[in-house]
């Protein structure tokens, strides 16, 4: 297992988005768009209220807002809740694992 100091790499905090797209559009065109934002790391898919979890690394406020301006100007996200928080040094924990599957 790499851990990683995030700090060291110039992140200091994590966003988490929650988005809902609407119904007339093609859940595979959101998910196109969000994984090609900057910085995101995990993208799932969820039932329930929200179709997405999108967490993504910031380096500084100015980030932050491009990256919930770009999110919120994809084409069907009807709705949207951020979450923002430090990131956690090491990264992963020890025991956790990010898996590529």
């Amino acid at each position: 297992t790499i851990q990683l100091d995030l700090t060291k790499l110039g992140y200091f905090a994590n966003v988490s988005f929650a988005l809902a797209y609407s119904s007339e559009i093609e859940p595979n065109d959101v998910i196109r768009e969000v994984v090609a934002i900057k910085n995101n790391y995990l993208t799932i898919k969820i039932s329930g209220e929200y179709d997405l979890l999108i967490h993504i690394l910031l380096k500084d406020l100015s980030q932050l807002l491009l990256t919930q301006k770009q999110v919120a100007e994809i084409p069907g996200v009807a709705r949207l809740e951020m979450l923002v928080y430090p990131v956690f040094s090491p990264w992963p924990n020890c025991g956790e694992y990010i898996s590529t599957f």
